[in-house]
This record gives C-alpha cells, structure tokens and sequence, in this order.
C-alpha cells in the first residue's frame, strides 16, 4: 500500500469495494489504537495478530485533530503513539468496517469469553476483531 495524505486517504477507504462490501472507511483514532497492544516495544500490535503487511509506521485516522484543525491523528504502529500530522503529509492508510457503538458513538470494547481468540480470520481476506467487532483488512498489500 502507497502512501496517501489525509483527503485521499479518506476518499480511498469511502470508495473501496473489498470483500463484497462497500461500507469501508478510514478508522477513528481510537478504533486504530484499540488493535494495540501496550506490552509491545518495537511492533505494538498483539503478537498472535493474523494481519500481513502491516508496517511499524504512521497509519492515519479519520479524527482530526481538536485545536489544530489542519492536522489529524494517527497511530504509530511502531510503538503505539498516538499524534497528529498536517494532512498534507502521507501516512499508510488501514481500511476498517463495522464496529460495536454506544448510544453516544463511543466503540464498545468487550471481554472476550474464555478461550476466545482475540481475531477472527472471516477467509474473505478481513479480519474481525471479537473484542470491538470492527473488521479489518488481513493483508495490507491486498489494496
């Protein structure tokens, strides 16, 4: 996957078609962040993670940034940072799909039951996160 800046980025993911499905979009900054795994230290997604080309890199979110409105968030997947850049500047971009909400728009994380795996391969090239309910694509290169 290329690098896109932030406008492409969430035009990209609004026109995508994967999967059979047309409903993709860029991830808000706390959707990326919750496939982070804090005990990490050079690559912070979960160890057992079933994704493929993933780079320890700046992913963007769809979230911009609060006071500085120019600027949105991203995830480092290096080290699990959360900051932002001008969306003028090119960062990875991760598709997701679906999602557990509240009835204020807050994603929903939940326990998994007892010898649930934390990841679903749905063998459509998508992976479900059982704790978020989000869907995301298994191999980066694949778009």
């Amino acid at each position: 996957m290329k690098k896109l800046n932030w406008q492409q980025a969430m035009e990209f993911c609004q026109n995508l078609e994967f999967a059979g499905h047309t409903d993709w979009r860029l991830p808000s900054r706390k959707e990326l962040n919750s496939l982070i795994d804090d005990t990490q230290v050079t690559h912070s997604l979960p160890i057992s993670h079933p994704f493929l080309n993933v780079q320890p890199s700046a992913y963007w979110s769809s979230s911009t940034h609060a006071y500085y409105t120019y600027d949105a968030c991203y995830v480092g997947l290096g080290y699990g940072y959360v900051f932002n850049f001008d969306k003028h500047d090119f960062n990875y971009v991760w598709p997701v799909r679906g999602g557990q909400f509240d009835h204020s728009g807050f994603l929903i994380l939940s326990e998994l039951l007892d010898g649930q795996e934390r990841f679903t391969d749905n063998l459509d090239g998508t992976v479900k996160d059982n704790r978020t309910g989000l869907i995301w694509l298994k191999n980066l290169n694949s778009i």
